[in-house]
C-alpha cells in the first residue's frame, strides 16, 4: 500500500521488534527497532469485489538471515521473554484486564478456510506462556465448518492458518478460561462468511463473536447486514488496515469504510500504536498510522448512526451527519508493537515460520471480544455498543481517550511523512479521520482501560451476575 505517515517520536518509542521486558518485574524497557530494518507483509491481500480478506499484518526483516527478535538481549530468542512481540501478560497489564471471566463465556471466531494446526499451535502458545490448556479434547476449543458441522472442514491455506492463530491465541491470551469455537467459512465470498456468522450466533452458549475480516462496504450490503444482527451477543469486527475510507487500498476499494465494521449491529475495532513501560504499564497510544498500515475509519453510505452515536456531544464535528461512523473503540494494531503468535503451517514459500510478530485490526477484534467476555458479556443488552457509549458518557476516564493523530490520506511520496493537517484534508478536518477529545473515527471512544467501560452497571442488570 502507499506510504502512510509515521507518528514522529512516538514510533521510535513504541516500536518493539526487539525484546520486550517481562511485565511487572522491573526489567529494562523494550528496545525500539529501526523501521528501515523491518517491513510489513499483508497476510491476506485483497481478492477483489465480493471477496473478503483478513486484517492481519506480519512484521518481517528486510534483510535475509535477520531474526524478528533483533535484540542482542534475546539470545536465545524466547517468546516468553517478549522476543517476538507482546505476550498475554503485556496485554493484561497495558489494558488493566482481569485475569479471568467470572461467568461462563464462549467466544465464536469467524474465519475463512481451515487452520489445521490451530489446536497444536495453541498448545505450544499455552505452554510457552503458562496458560491453561485449551484443546478439543478438554472441551475448551471446537472447530466447525460454516454450516456448523465438524466435517467436512474447508480447504486449508497459509492465510487461514495465520489468521486463525491470531484469533484463537489472542482470545485465549485475554480470557484464558473462556471456551472458543472456530467457525470456518467455506470460502472467502461474503455469503459464505455471512452463513458462518449466523451459524456462530446459533451455537449454544456463544456470548461473543469475533470477526477479523472484511471488505470495502458494498453498495448494498446483503440483507442490510442481517447476518450481524444478533441481539444479546457481543459482535466485534475489525475496522481495517488501510486508513480512513480505505485510502490505502486498491482504487476500486477506496472511498468506503470496511464492512461488516460499518454495520451498526457490531462493535467496530480500530487500531492504535501502543507504548508500554518497563513494568508493562500503559504509557501512550495514538491512531496507528505509519508506513506499516493504518487503522480504518469512515462514514457508512448505507447504515444510519445508532442512537448511542448520534447523541454524542461532539457528533456534529464527526462529519457523518446521520450515517454510522467507524470505529467504536480501538486497541493495538501496529505490527511494530504487535503480538507474538505461534503458527506451524507452512507458508506460500514453503517455510514453517513458527513464532512471529503480527498486527493489524485482526488483533483488535478478538482482543475486544475477549475483554467483553472478561466483563461478563452483553448482560442481556441487545446491542452492547450501547453499554460502551453509555459508560464513557458517564465517566470519560473509563477508557484511554486518544486525543491527537489522524488516519487520513497521506499523499507524500513513498518513505515520506505527512502532518496531521495534511491528512485531515481528506475528511475536511472532521473527527472521522482526526483524533481529538471525546469520540473520533480513528479510535472511537478510546482504548481499553480495564473493563469498566464494557460492563453494564449493576443497577441496570436484570438477574445477571
Amino acid at each position: 500500500m502507499s506510504s502512510l505517515r509515521m507518528l514522529p517520536g512516538l514510533l521510535a518509542a513504541i516500536a518493539v521488534a526487539g525484546c520486550l521486558a517481562p511485565a511487572g518485574v522491573g526489567a529494562q524497557q523494550p528496545e525500539p527497532a529501526s523501521v528501515a530494518a523491518y517491513a510489513v507483509r499483508d497476510a491476506c491481500p485483497s481478492a477483489g469485489p465480493g471477496r473478503v480478506h483478513c486484517h492481519a499484518l506480519e512484521l518481517v526483516p528486510r534483510a535475509e538471515g535477520v531474526a524478528v527478535s533483533a535484540s542482542s538481549a534475546c539470545r536465545p530468542p524466547l517468546a516468553s521473554q517478549g522476543c517476538f512481540g507482546l505476550r498475554p501478560q503485556d496485554l493484561h497489564s497495558a489494558y488493566r484486564l482481569p485475569a479471568r471471566a467470572h461467568s461462563p463465556q464462549t467466544i465464536a471466531i469467524v474465519a475463512a478456510g481451515d487452520d489445521r494446526t490451530a489446536v497444536r499451535d495453541l498448545r505450544v502458545y499455552d505452554t510457552e506462556f503458562g496458560l491453561p490448556e485449551c484443546t478439543e479434547k478438554n472441551g475448551c476449543l471446537m472447530r466447525l465448518n460454516g454450516a456448523g458441522r465438524y466435517r467436512p472442514l474447508p480447504p486449508p491455506s497459509p492465510e487461514a492458518a495465520e489468521e486463525g492463530s491470531i484469533d484463537v491465541q489472542v482470545a485465549h491470551a485475554v480470557c484464558p478460561n473462556c471456551k472458543l469455537v472456530l467457525v470456518e467459512a467455506n470460502s472467502t465470498s461474503l455469503p459464505a462468511f455471512e452463513e458462518a456468522e449466523e451459524t456462530a450466533a446459533q451455537l449454544p452458549g456463544v456470548t461473543e463473536i469475533s470477526n477479523s475480516w472484511g471488505e470495502a462496504e458494498p453498495a448494498q450490503p446483503p440483507r442490510a447486514g442481517a447476518a450481524f444482527d444478533h441481539p444479546g451477543i457481543v459482535v466485534t469486527a475489525a475496522a481495517g488496515d488501510t486508513g480512513y475510507d480505505n485510502w490505502g487500498s486498491p482504487a476500486d476499494e477506496r472511498g468506503r469504510p470496511e464492512y461488516p465494521a460499518s454495520s451498526p449491529d457490531v462493535i467496530a475495532v480500530g487500531g492504535t500504536a501502543l507504548s508500554i513501560g518497563e513494568d508493562g504499564e500503559w504509557l501512550a497510544e495514538a491512531p496507528w498510522e505509519a508506513q506499516a498500515g493504518s487503522g480504518g475509519s469512515g462514514c457508512s453510505s448505507d447504515f444510519a448512526a445508532p442512537a448511542w452515536q448520534s447523541s454524542l456531544p461532539n457528533w456534529s464535528a464527526v462529519g457523518c451527519q446521520s450515517r454510522r461512523a467507524v470505529a467504536d473503540i480501538a486497541v493495538d494494531a501496529d505490527p511494530y508493537t504487535g503480538v507474538a503468535i505461534y503458527d506451524s503451517t507452512k507458508n506460500a514459500e514453503g517455510i514453517v515460520p513458527q513464532w512471529r510478530r503480527l498486527g493489524g485490526t485482526s488483533v483488535g477484534a478478538p482482543l475486544v471480544a475477549a475483554a467483553f467476555a472478561l466483563a461478563g458479556g452483553a448482560f442481556g443488552v441487545p446491542y452492547p455498543a450501547q453499554t460502551l457509549y453509555a459508560n464513557v458518557a458517564r465517566d470519560k476516564h473509563a477508557v484511554h481517550d486518544i486525543a491527537s493523530g489522524s488516519d487520513g490520506e497521506c499523499a507524500a511520496a513513498s518513505g515520506g511523512e505527512c502532518t496531521v493537517e495534511e491528512e485531515a484534508a481528506s475528511c475536511q478536518a472532521s473527527a472521522i479521520c482526526v483524533a481529538g477529545p471525546g469520540y473520533d473515527g480513528p479510535t472511537g471512544v478510546g482504548s481499553l482501560k480495564g473493563v469498566a467501560a464494557l460492563r453494564l452497571p449493576r443497577s441496570e442488570r436484570s438477574g445477571a451476575p
